[in-house]
């Protein structure tokens, strides 16, 4: 029997891309197809996301038609456009209501709880427009959670619900006062508190087959107090139901072999190429000229889950005779904003806070620096620990969700990268250290570059593992309904 799955995000590169949730959504769903194909398994990934204004669409979609869907407020229309892209095909619905906002996000939580429980009766009944039978319904985050939360009230046999958690964090907080208008109800649930009962991640979470938190590690994580947003007792009565899956990477758009964006490209059989990116990345900033200090780089939003606050700190705490280099890229918190500026004033001979966002820049750094710089609060699964290793900077990195899943620890001389536990400036700094003495011996250093790019950063692990949990989601379906 060949599987259909619908896949449904709030946003898709390259369509649109706000967060790590549009690099997901715009290649995992592709990565599966092409798994599947190649393992001769018959098994079909579609993805659907709204037609926001402020899309960015390569080519001219096809229009499919139009349906109909029913609020409290009347009847409004839904129009239906296709796209393909990188081995999948994209329906985007559009709508007066999802076209409120013109990007995927706004400032106004209960515009946007409109817009996305609208779009979760729309992606219910997309199926029957397109005249298509469904097995598996994929949502991602409180955006599209609501679906699943929809689904459940229809009437057997209906699709299997699957929900992957990016961020446990973003609940949907703001938007409740929204989802009475468009037929939806309070979840009771036992152990869900009743704050989440109207909470679209809450209710999506209550109404999935399977819960996929993007890294094993953020799996184990939001079981606990720390980590578990309030939800942690009701997360775990869901637990034989959740499984973590790692993300990976587009290994052609950030590949150091081929990268367009670099002064020089390299391999690990040629490392002696890198260091033409490190000088270059050094020009541009007006650091000096100097082959032989490490460069330490950090590319993140500005924002105190990111640790941001603890790497300045520890930055302050490196001895003075120890040589260094930093960059600072991202924008975010304007408090630390500032912060970065008041270090740069200090440090005007090794600190460099390039407060933007510019893509082809994050490439060169990558290329460029030696150790990469991650001390997150938590991290459900991050992507920049992934492209660090693949051009070779080894990440120094806080042992959390998904960075202890995708980081060897043990440093250069048995890892790749360095992990550490607790997080205050006086670890970093530690770890820090560590790292800059590893990179002075040349021999060792090469040796963890080496191992470190070559490791498997790619969806095809993800994607593999995603086909195996779908088709079990269905055998285990088949039991239930013999018994």
């Amino acid at each position: 029997m060949a599987v259909s799955v619908l896949y449904l995000a709030a946003e898709a590169d390259p369509f649109i891309k706000v967060g790590g949730l549009g690099d997901v959504a715009g290649t995992l769903p592709g990565e599966i197809n092409l798994a599947a194909q190649q393992s001769g398994i018959q098994l079909q990934v579609e993805v659907v996301i709204p037609y926001h204004p402020a899309l960015h669409l390569p080519t001219s979609p096809d229009e499919l038609g139009s349906f109909q869907v029913r609020t409290s407020a009347g009847q409004e229309e839904v129009t239906v456009y296709r796209v393909g892209s990188r081995n999948a095909t994209y329906y985007l619905l559009s709508s007066k209501t999802i076209s409120s906002t013109p990007s995927a996000y706004s400032s106004d939580d209960l515009m946007d709880g409109r817009k996305y429980a609208f779009f979760s009766l729309a992606a219910v009944a997309f199926p029957a427009f397109i005249n298509h039978t469904v097995e598996i319904i994929h949502a991602n985050d409180w955006h599209t959670a609501l679906t699943l939360y929809y689904l459940k009230s229809k009437p057997e046999p209906r699709p299997k619900a699957v929900l992957s958690i990016h961020n446990l964090a973003f609940l949907g907080g703001g938007t409740s006062a929204a989802l009475p208008a468009y037929g939806f109800q309070p979840a009771h649930e036992p152990f869900l508190p009743d704050w989440a009962e109207m909470l679209p991640l809450p209710m999506g979470i209550s109404a999935a087959d399977l819960i996929v938190p993007v890294s094993p590690g953020y799996a184990a994580e939001i079981l606990t107090p720390e980590f578990g947003c309030g939800l942690e007792a009701f997360l775990n009565s869901r637990k034989t139901d959740t499984k973590g899956i790692v993300n990976g990477i587009d290994t052609t758009t950030w590949d150091p072999s081929a990268d367009p964006y670099l002064s020089s490209n390299f391999t690990a059989s040629t490392l002696s190429d890198r260091s033409e990116n490190k000088s270059a990345i050094q020009k541009i900033t007006g650091l000096q000229l100097a082959p032989e200090i490490p460069l330490l780089a950090a590319i993140s939003r500005l924002d105190y889950q990111k640790g941001i606050d603890v790497l300045f700190e520890a930055l302050l705490l490196l001895p003075a005779d120890v040589p260094w280099q930093c960059i600072l890229l991202g924008t975010g918190n304007l408090g630390l904003e500032e912060q970065a500026k008041i270090l740069q004033e200090k440090y005007p001979e090794k600190f460099r806070a390039l407060l933007t966002f510019d893509n082809p820049l994050a490439h060169q750094i990558y290329a460029g620096a030696d150790i990469f710089l991650m001390p997150s609060r938590y991290e459900p699964c991050g992507i920049s620990q992934l492209i660090s290793q693949r051009y070779g900077a080894l990440p120094v990195a806080r042992a959390t969700g998904g960075l202890k899943d995708t980081i060897f620890p043990g440093g250069a001389a048995t890892g790749t990268g360095y992990l550490f536990t607790k997080l205050d400036a006086a670890t970093l700094a530690a770890t820090i250290l560590q790292a800059i003495k590893d990179y002075n011996n040349k021999k060792i250093w090469q040796l963890g570059q080496k191992r470190a790019m070559s490791m498997d950063v790619s969806w095809r692990s993800s994607a593999n593992l995603h086909i195996q949990a779908y088709l079990q989601l269905l055998e285990n379906s088949k039991h239930m309904e013999a018994v």
